[in-house]
């Protein structure tokens, strides 16, 4: 890992946090006040503004090699409610995000099963790829509406919208964070639907 980080232009950030969990699911992307809630390890390890701590827990993802750098990112999903349903749907949910040079990387956000989503809330999912996606300006969001067969009141039988309601997409890179990089949402793409709509009605695949 060591002479990757200096052979390859990956920044290794490893972020500060409670447990593994908490950081597999988005909720320590961040360096903090002070720049000491996350470090770039390996060859710039010595930059880190926090070395007055000690026993202190960082996690990062890595790949298996040999080539070890993932870059990581924070995708963040806006649903709207234009009906005032308050309701919530159960599916799956892929994404997909088109790249600069045409390739298509694919993230599976429901690989461990269907989720429960509800109308007008955020959801935020802490995404990582061996490639360097950050000039990604489009993506394709792909839902598949699935009952609870636990559930009968989940079952969409007639009239009723199954469809995901989606304000904004909003894709971040958090590597830059220990750079030391200020600048207003640098490193992060907010992505609306191309015809101008407020809310994007993603129909079920099924």
């Amino acid at each position: 890992l060591f002479t990757d980080s200096i052979l390859t232009p990956c920044l290794y950030t490893a972020f500060q946090c409670q447990s593994y969990q908490h950081y597999m699911n988005g909720e320590c992307v961040s360096c903090g006040e002070d720049g000491s809630g996350c470090a770039r390890l390996g060859l710039h390890a010595d930059k880190w503004t926090g070395s007055n701590q000690s026993h202190v827990a960082f996690y990062l993802s890595t790949a298996p090699g040999p080539h070890y750098c993932l870059y990581h990112y924070r995708l963040m999903l806006e649903l709207a409610d234009p009906e005032g349903l308050e309701g919530i749907i159960r599916g799956k949910l892929k994404v997909s995000f088109i790249t600069d040079d045409g390739s298509i990387q694919d993230f599976d956000l429901t690989e461990n099963g269907p989720l429960i989503f509800g109308r007008g809330r955020t959801y935020v999912f802490f995404v990582y790829h061996q490639e360097d996606l950050s000039s990604a300006s489009e993506a394709l969001v792909h839902w598949t509406y699935e009952a609870d067969m636990f559930n009968p009141l989940s079952y969409c039988v007639m009239f009723c919208d199954t469809s995901l309601p989606l304000a904004r997409l909003t894709f971040t890179s958090v590597d830059h964070l220990a750079t030391g990089v200020t600048e207003e949402r640098s490193g992060e793409a907010v992505m609306c639907h191309q015809q101008g709509l407020d809310v994007l009605q993603v129909v079920s695949e099924t």
